[in-house]
């Protein structure tokens, strides 16, 4: 009967050491999952962007009117503008986009929130 038990306790202290590690792993795969996405993602937001604002300047001619659709434009993906510039006469629009990762850990970390902080610059020419 003794026998018994000790099989259970050994059974039961595997599950829960593999739960727990499956927790683990499901966890890292989530942060590291966040931070990739992001840094894909505002590569693309930067390139929309860079186009709304280029033929924004184009309608218009107003780098300020340019410039506030571009924000708006980063906002409403998630991401922040942080520079935005006309460059070459008004020939090619500049803007460089930022967008932080919805990471539960990493960001709380001093030395890896550098991490979740995605930024991408990206020029389109005025047509």
């Amino acid at each position: 009967m003794r026998l018994v038990h000790e099989e259970r306790g050994i059974i039961l202290s595997w599950i829960i050491k593999l739960l727990l590690s499956l927790a683990i792993f499901g966890v890292a795969l989530f942060e590291a999952g966040a931070v990739i996405v992001s840094r894909v993602t505002v590569d693309r937001i930067a390139i929309d962007t860079a186009q709304e604002a280029s033929l924004e300047y184009e309608r218009t001619g107003s780098s300020s009117k340019a410039e506030a659709l571009a924000a708006r434009h980063a906002e409403r993906n998630g991401a922040a503008l942080v520079e935005f510039d006309v460059l070459d006469g008004g020939e090619v629009i500049l803007v460089t986009i930022e967008k932080e990762a919805p990471t539960l850990f990493i960001d709380r970390i001093p030395g890896l929130k550098d991490f979740t902080l995605a930024r991408a610059t990206n020029t389109r020419r005025v047509t």
